[in-house]
This record gives structure tokens, sequence and C-alpha cells, in this order.
């Protein structure tokens, strides 16, 4: 089953239950196939909860989008700083890795509400 993946605030928004800002074909991709969450998803969780932007920590936000089964994406990380090298359109790390590990795993789509990510990865789904 091909795959999709969530950015970090997918996984924010999905656990406030704020689907109502993603389209239809977003959606539709969540239903039909395997969710898969980069572990830089996890680390940038952590990282907003420590600076006080969120009150609970990537265990907490993952397992409460556990109805949607996603999976942390086991992609050898050097075959993902491959593929992050090649980003020179962000400074973020972040979202250098995310956007990195869905191209690393053959340019799945990548559910965002990131606007840079948008404009740069034509796999972006909003």
């Amino acid at each position: 089953m091909r795959a999709i993946y969530l950015d970090t605030h997918a996984v924010i928004h999905f656990y406030n239950q704020e689907i109502k800002r993603y389209s239809a074909h977003a959606l539709k991709l969540l239903r039909s196939r395997a969710i898969k969450i980069s572990p830089m998803v996890l680390l940038e969780l952590e990282y907003l909860r420590e600076l006080g932007r969120l009150n609970e920590g990537s265990d907490v936000l993952f397992e409460g989008i556990s109805d949607l089964q996603p999976s942390v994406c086991d992609i050898p990380f050097a075959s993902v700083i491959a593929k992050s090298i090649q980003l020179g359109w962000t400074r973020d790390p972040f979202d250098r890795i995310i956007v990195g590990t869905a191209i690393a795993a053959g340019n799945m789509p990548l559910i965002t509400t990131d606007g840079m990510v948008q404009q740069h990865y034509k796999h972006a789904v909003r």
C-alpha cells in the first residue's frame, strides 16, 4: 500500500480534531493510504512542547491520533539526509528532514498547512 506522510502541524491538527483545515482530497488520501510520520515530526513535537507552544509531548499526540493508525517511517537516516541536503529552499532543519523523508520514500504526498512546503514540494497536500 502506498503511503501518505503527515507534517508536524497535521499531527497537531488531527489530534485537536481540526480536520476542516484540510481538503477533501487530503482526507481521501488519508483513508486510502498507509499513514506515516517522519521521526523528525516526533522530535519537532517535543521541541514545541519544550518551548511551551504545546502542552503535550510527542507520545501523547501520536497516541491521540491512533485512530488513523499512523506508523513512524523507518527509512534509513542516511537516505533521508541525502534527499534533505538537496532542499535549499528552507533553512528549517525540521521541514528539510520531514520533506526529505517523504522524498526518500518515493515522493510520497505530505499533508501540510505550511505554505513554504506547499510552494516547493509538488506532492504537498492541504
